[in-house]
């Protein structure tokens, strides 16, 4: 097994919005661990936008800014990372959810947009009573050779 291939970390916390910037940070400092030098220091803060947006969907909706727990599961795919929300609140249908109108700016409404837009990939599931969000984005720069290709 290659060493990507073991990097993984795995949260089960509160979903209580006190959780949202300790558990940011955190992320951030293992991404910047897995990655290094070679890592986009912009393509990891789209990355966490994105997760910090799911956890406070978690928050806000699923659980109606009440008691719940959400579960992260954070891994390296080569030169992506990847993060698993699972939550066992209210079900969520992404397709119920209009895009947001920029002619008509609100307070809030953004989020699946967010994180629709700087993710490589944005997928929601329902299963046995979880809801599930995987979110996925490159982090590693390519390299020079890779670059001219």
């Amino acid at each position: 097994m290659s060493r990507s291939e073991q990097e993984s970390l795995s949260l089960r916390i509160p979903a209580l919005a006190p959780y949202l910037l300790p558990v940011r940070a955190l992320l951030e400092h293992v991404l910047a661990a897995w990655f290094g030098e070679r890592g986009d220091a912009d393509e990891a803060k789209e990355f966490l936008l994105a997760v910090q947006e799911g956890m406070t969907n978690v928050i806000r909706h699923a659980y109606r800014d009440g008691a719940g727990r959400l579960e992260i599961e954070l891994s390296r795919n080569g030169d992506a990372a990847e993060v698993v929300l699972r939550d066992w609140g209210v079900p969520f249908d992404p397709e119920a959810i209009p895009p947001p109108d920029f002619d008509r700016p609100r307070e809030g409404g953004y989020g699946l947009y967010i994180m629709r837009t700087v993710t490589d990939g944005c997928v929601f599931e329902r299963s046995g009573g979880e809801n599930l969000l995987w979110l996925r984005k490159r982090i590693l720069a390519p390299t020079p050779a890779e670059a001219r290709r």
